[in-house]
């Protein structure tokens, strides 16, 4: 949902697929499911106008970073989770 004010993730076929994916691999880890869970509420907010794209993408951003920062945490430098697929989306 990064940078919504150019690009429409919540309806983006390739978006939604590779977090489809993305959740379904991860499906033990709580960061993961908790975004996935995330977007898709936030997605919902803003197809019925209750929610602006560009305060969903601020609000699913600012979850995302402190997950990462969280997971970097617990990892601290072990070759855990990747986190650089989170960033890209």
């Amino acid at each position: 949902m990064a940078n919504a004010q150019s690009t429409d993730y919540c309806h983006n076929a390739k978006s939604n697929k590779n977090w489809s994916a993305l959740a379904k691999k991860h499906q033990n880890s709580d960061l993961w499911q908790r975004l996935y869970a995330l977007r898709i509420g936030l997605c919902s907010l803003v197809a019925r106008n209750r929610l602006s794209r560009e305060r969903a993408s601020q609000i699913f951003e600012r979850q995302r970073d402190a997950g990462l920062r969280r997971l970097e945490r617990q990892n601290q430098g072990a070759s855990g989770m990747q986190t650089t697929a989170l960033q890209a989306e």
